[in-house]
């Protein structure tokens, strides 16, 4: 904490984010201990600009590559904005274990770039867009869980870039950051023994990600009366008010 002799000077301790999840978990391994600070970070509405998230995760980088590469073959895109999103694909997956083994990595950069430099074209539904795809598709789903594996390794990634991959990751598969912030505040808080390693916690988050999709039904009630355009009807969706108890308490 600072002191009253600190001020007006800035308090070094008091801006690592470390410092705000000390008391919740144990100091068995500091870089966790980051990384775990860094996440709820990213998902806190209080944050500070300087300490948020600022970057897309891996896999919607290279979702964005086959939808450009879709858009460009409409004649939507520029050959400018399809090698912008190589690049930014690029930059990010070629140290991230989330999308592969170095040598997966590799092959995919390869589909990325022409003669060393990223492309400006990639055919719509071509070789090079079908690789993309399919290493993709392969990688999506144990994402997270080999982030996990990473985490655990000898070499593990550093504390800063696993802790963005996996906020941005969540994020990306459209997870609310209030949501995301309860969920692993409760986990760090209630590790059971203390010493339980963040990987495993990552791995919970891993099976979170890829729970189907919850649909729900929503209720939005209006003061007045809604009527539709002249000469149409009301869609099937809008309810009045006798109709409903009948459609959601009638049991």
């Amino acid at each position: 904490m600072c002191s009253e002799e600190d001020v007006p000077r800035i308090c070094i301790g008091s801006l690592n984010p470390a410092h705000t999840i000390v008391s919740m978990i144990s100091t068995v391994n500091p870089d966790e201990n980051l990384m775990a600070a860094r996440l709820l970070d990213y998902f806190s509405s209080r944050t500070p600009w300087h300490r948020t998230l600022w970057n897309a995760g891996t896999v919607l980088a290279l979702r964005e590559v086959l939808e450009a590469s879709e858009a460009q073959n409409l004649g939507h895109l520029s050959e400018k904005s399809i090698r912008g999103a190589v690049t930014t694909a690029l930059r990010l997956l070629k140290d991230d274990p989330g999308i592969g083994s170095p040598t997966e990595r590799t092959a995919l950069a390869g589909a990325l770039t022409l003669n060393g430099e990223p492309r400006d074209e990639i055919s719509y539904k071509g070789m090079e867009y079908e690789q993309i795809d399919e290493l993709l598709n392969r990688a999506t789903p144990v994402y997270l869980e080999r982030w996990a594996q990473a985490i655990s390794s000898d070499s593990p990634p550093p504390a800063e870039r696993g802790s963005r991959a996996i906020a941005a990751h969540l994020l990306d598969q459209g997870f609310n950051s209030n949501f995301l912030h309860r969920w692993w505040t409760y986990r760090i808080r209630i590790r059971k023994p203390a010493d339980t390693p963040f990987s495993v916690l990552v791995s919970e988050a891993a099976a979170l990600s890829t729970k189907p999709e919850t649909e729900f039904t929503v209720l939005i009630p209006f003061p007045s009366e809604l009527k539709p355009p002249r000469g149409l009807l009301p869609p099937a969706s809008w309810l009045d008010a006798a109709r409903v108890p009948e459609q959601y308490w009638d049991d």
